[in-house]
């Protein structure tokens, strides 16, 4: 049996939902005139519970420059020392 593929169809490809799209955009455009919101994370007060400051104080003496070329060793580091293992940084030179 050959199985044919058949593009996406956009069920709300319709004049009936038009109403429905400009509302959710007005609504949409509203949200976003109230700021940055976190809901991704704890709110800054309540994150010292985590590993998040540990993190953070290890990176902080680190140029941004000097991170944005070894990122993937300073993940490695900063990871391996909160877990627990001792290991040396990458150089700064």
């Amino acid at each position: 049996m050959m199985v044919t593929w058949r593009a996406p169809v956009d069920l709300f490809d319709d004049p009936a939902f038009d109403y429905s799209r400009q509302l959710a955009a007005q609504i949409t455009d509203y949200i976003r005139r109230m700021g940055p919101v976190m809901p991704h994370r704890l709110p800054p007060e309540e994150m010292e519970y985590t590993t998040l400051p540990q993190i953070l104080s290890k990176l902080k003496p680190i140029p941004v420059d000097e991170y944005e070329k070894n990122r993937l060793q300073y993940i490695q580091f900063v990871t391996s020392q909160t877990s627990g293992q001792e290991t040396t940084g990458p150089s700064h030179d």
